[in-house]
């Protein structure tokens, strides 16, 4: 006798689901995972058939729809699509919004179609390493995405347990290596942006405003973008970071060059803005689009493109300036402020770090300089000259 078929009852390598039509998934029929006993799948898909047939009865196709009886059922693409809609993931800033959206696409492509309380912690790990084999930071990324969507499956109730993604042990990577700015560096490729045009005739003066005042003030990209259109009050810039929330207040009137660079960048940002109905509170204007950087959906992504076409030109003449990143700026002047012989907590003033961070920074970066070993041996030298002097003076 011929098997009956169950319609949306499907067979998978994880078990027995029921898999309504894309219709009834949009009209508010979720996918259910119904286990891996066929009679006791085909008992629940029947149910869930029955109720279907009793919903689209009714006169009324705007009554409720069920829930799944499946306590944790849910499939991971379901709960990537109700993660996206909720304010956790809404509220984030626009950077953030994009890194998640492309790790939440990763993971939607590799088990979407699973139900999410069949992830387990051995599963997650040979995905974890399988991954790390070829891309360390995109599986470390990934892994810590799929930690955060456990977690909000576990608040919303659509999953029971602990969260499997924690019991997976991250490997450490080291990051690729950036070269830190030389002075000369930087010197060039604000030279480079101050004379460049693009094919509107629209000039890059404001990339090399954003690469000395942060080669001297050591902040994080967008706070620099951000600065208020008179940066410096009473010889100091105050910046409320934005992703910590620390408040600097650094002394950039002692800087003489980034005091006039800032007052001629005022200039060049009212000539680009030259009749606009609303001047912006913004000191650092694109001429491209001649509007705040901050303005733009992606802060970063849009300098990030103009500082682009300024390092090409500048490593026409300069090739060792082809690696270069304006993020780098910010471990940079951490660097320049231990050379001169700064403490780390004068450091952590001027970049609002934490110490922990300072240290960090200073332990991947200070071996590619000598200076450090050289003011070590002058005050190991400056020491043993002071003993002998003290002894001689003893003996006398």
């Amino acid at each position: 006798m011929a098997r009956q078929k169950i319609p949306y009852l499907v067979q998978k390598a994880s078990g027995w689901h029921w898999q309504p039509a894309k219709a009834l998934r949009v009209a508010g029929w979720p996918a259910v995972a119904l286990g891996k006993e066929r009679a006791q799948a085909i008992d629940q898909a029947i149910k869930r058939n029955d109720q279907v047939a009793a919903w689209r009865r009714r006169a009324d196709a705007d009554a409720p729809v069920p829930t799944p009886a499946v306590t944790g059922s849910i499939l991971v693409a379901d709960l990537i699509d109700r993660f996206a809609g909720s304010r956790s993931f809404t509220a984030l800033a626009p950077n953030s919004r994009r890194c998640y959206h492309w790790c939440l696409h990763q993971i939607k492509d590799w088990c979407g179609d699973r139900p999410a309380s069949t992830l387990d912690a051995t599963l997650l790990r040979d995905w974890y390493h399988s991954t790390h084999d070829r891309h360390p930071a995109k599986a470390n990324a990934l892994l810590a995405m799929m930690h955060t969507l456990l977690r909000f499956a576990a608040d919303c109730e659509l999953v029971t347990g602990p969260n499997p993604a924690a019991r997976v042990r991250r490997r450490k990577v080291r990051p690729a290596e950036r070269p830190l700015w030389r002075p000369d560096q930087v010197r060039h490729v604000v030279a480079t942006a101050d004379r460049m045009v693009d094919g509107l005739g629209c000039g890059y003066y404001s990339v090399g405003t954003v690469i000395l005042t942060n080669y001297w003030l050591g902040q994080r990209l967008n706070d620099i973008l951000a600065l208020p259109i008179r940066p410096i009050q009473d010889g100091r810039t105050v910046i409320a970071q934005h992703k910590t929330n620390a408040r600097v207040s650094l002394p950039s009137g002692m800087v003489e060059e980034l005091v006039v660079r800032l007052d001629q960048q005022a200039r060049q940002s009212a000539a680009v803005q030259a009749g606009a109905v609303v001047q912006p509170m913004a000191l650092i204007i694109s001429e491209a689009t001649r509007r705040p950087y901050t303005e733009a959906g992606d802060t970063t992504h849009h300098f990030g493109r103009r500082f682009r076409a300024v390092r090409a030109e500048a490593s026409r003449t300069m090739p060792d300036c082809a690696g270069l990143h304006p993020q780098m700026l910010r471990h940079t002047a951490v660097v320049a402020l231990a050379d001169a012989g700064c403490t780390v907590p004068e450091i952590a003033a001027i970049s609002g770090h934490s110490l922990a961070s300072v240290h960090g920074i200073l332990q991947r970066y200070l071996r590619a300089t000598a200076v450090q070993a050289a003011n070590a041996m002058r005050k190991r030298l400056a020491a043993s000259e002071n003993a002998v002097a003290v002894r001689q003076e003893k003996a006398q």
